[in-house]
């Protein structure tokens, strides 16, 4: 599993749902062997939800989150790939 250190990066990553089953929906076919090893301790049902793929290779279960944060003295906006947002950056008015 990947610590992401920033809010681009985190929006973006492959996404991942427990649900009280014990059951883990990944969306990302690349899982690292410690990874793997963490999910069976843990005795997590490793599953892939059966939503399909839209045309970028992700699947709609997962996502859907917009972010803004405060990252290296200023603000950085990140959309989820998985959906259609968008970010815009604004500079306020000078002189109002």
């Amino acid at each position: 599993m990947r610590i992401y250190c920033n809010t681009i990066a985190a929006v973006a990553a492959p996404g991942a749902h427990v649900v009280p089953s014990d059951r883990l929906y990944i969306e990302s076919e690349e899982v690292s062997d410690s990874s793997l090893v963490e999910m069976k301790r843990r005795a997590f049902i490793l599953t892939r939800p059966q939503m399909g793929l839209s045309e970028g290779g992700l699947d709609p279960y997962y996502g859907g989150v917009q972010a803004v944060a405060r990252e290296a003295g200023g603000r950085r906006g990140s959309a989820d790939p998985h959906r259609d947002g968008a970010v815009v950056c604004a500079q306020p008015r000078s002189g109002k």
